[in-house]
């Protein structure tokens, strides 16, 4: 079993749908591993698991600021994943 994450702090945009697909799917056909998805604060409600293995987590780490490599990087770090999955538009 693997502890997968899953940068979600941007479902509320174009993105966003790529995200919740993702994870409504994943949600349909794994039930081994375990999902750490990781969304804005302010996105409360735009997304819940409907799944066990699957657990949100809510942050305050704004995109294209200092707090974002330093304190979500650190904040990753304590979830303990083999994986992190980023969905963040280049």
């Amino acid at each position: 079993m693997s502890r997968i994450a899953i940068d979600a702090r941007r479902i509320r945009s174009q993105t966003g749908r790529y995200v919740r697909e993702l994870l409504n799917h994943l949600q349909e056909i794994d039930s081994t591993n375990s999902y750490d998805v990781v969304a804005h604060e302010k996105d409360r409600g735009a997304w819940e698991p409907t799944e066990p293995n699957f657990k949100i987590h809510y942050v305050d780490f704004d995109h294209y600021t200092l707090a974002e490599p330093l304190g979500f990087n650190s904040y990753l770090k304590k979830l303990d994943t083999d994986l992190v999955h980023f969905t963040m538009p280049q």
